[in-house]
């Protein structure tokens, strides 16, 4: 009966689609690099992000021809740094296992986060920070410098003006 399996089922309520291309959306979505890698260690998917920073012939390939470096040091690292068709780039890498419903290993996802401009602001706040506290502590032994000589003019007066009372 077709009213049966409709309701049995939800054949009108659920599209069978949707995960997918819902999972499609995020990963093509984001401004991260991702890399599926299958069991054998070579990509079997990359999504847009990756596609540019490393070509779109990634699939097929190693991660190790990719990126450089296996996954196993990826997952080591805490930044990974390589040229990119967008320049020198330092990355956060992020290793996920996928798994089966039953918890077998298919595969793994590598993110790369890209935190090149992160760091280069921290670099340039550092360096900053560094300028202002020497000029600072130049402009505060400026003012010592002028307070000690003031103290020693007026130490100098008293001294003089007690030899001119004798």
């Amino acid at each position: 009966d077709v009213y049966q399996g409709q309701v049995r089922h939800d054949a009108l309520e659920t599209r069978p689609g949707t995960p997918t291309l819902g999972e499609r959306a995020v990963v093509e979505d984001l401004d991260e690099a991702v890399l599926v890698v299958g069991a054998a260690g070579d990509v079997v998917r990359s999504n847009r992000q990756a596609d540019q920073l490393f070509g779109a012939d990634t699939t097929g390939q190693s991660v190790a021809d990719v990126t450089g470096t296996d996954v196993a040091g990826l997952q080591a690292a805490d930044t990974h740094e390589q040229w990119t068709a967008a320049g020198y780039r330092r990355f956060d890498p992020r290793v996920s296992t996928i798994r089966t419903d039953h918890g077998q290993p298919l595969g793994q996802t590598v993110t790369l986060i890209d935190v090149t401009d992160r760091e280069i602001l921290e670099q340039r706040i550092q360096v900053l920070n560094r300028i202002l506290r020497h000029n600072i502590r130049n402009g505060l032994d400026v003012i010592n410098a002028h307070v000690n000589t003031a103290v020693e003019r007026e130490a100098q007066r008293g001294l003089d003006a007690g030899r001119e009372l004798r």
